[in-house]
């Protein structure tokens, strides 16, 4: 997945791709207009920062709750800080987001190497009253996808 969609699956997602091709089909140019990138390389944060920022501040709670409108018709104004610490810290959420939701992309502590310490409760399978679960709870023992003969024709049950 080399794009990042919002809304992904209902039919009307909306992406924003970080570079455009150049006159050769290379992807080279930053799609930023040129005083947002002027703005941030005067701050001393790369220009590239601004998606990563883009993507925490639009899933972010309370700047949904506080923009709904403009979401709707999808004409989101997202600020830009004017603190370089800030626009720095934003965009390292937002790098994190976007290894979240790229199912594609091995994310450290999550689907690679060791599982994050906050991460290890949730989803645990255990029985009912709390009980760990066994090898046997996880044997798959269902019978279905096989082949019957029922009066005369095949089903698949």
């Amino acid at each position: 997945m080399t794009s990042l969609p919002d809304n992904f699956g209902n039919g009307f997602s909306s992406f924003f791709p970080r570079y455009l091709s150049d006159a050769r089909g290379s992807l080279g140019m930053l799609n930023l207009p040129k005083p947002l990138s002027d703005f941030v390389t005067m701050m001393g944060v790369k220009p590239d920062a601004v998606f990563n920022h883009v993507v925490s501040i639009l899933h972010s709670p309370a700047y949904r709750s506080e923009n709904l409108g403009a979401l709707r018709m999808d004409w989101p104004r997202v600020p830009i800080p004017g603190d370089s610490d800030r626009l720095t810290h934003s965009s390292i959420l937002g790098d994190a987001l976007s290894l979240l939701l790229n199912p594609e992309t091995p994310t450290p502590g999550v689907s690679t190497s060791v599982l994050r310490p906050g991460l290890r409760v949730l989803g645990l399978p255990v029985k009912r009253g709390g009980a760990a679960l066994e090898a046997a709870d996880l044997a798959l023992t269902a019978g279905w996808g096989s082949t019957q003969n029922a009066g005369g024709g095949n089903i698949v049950a």
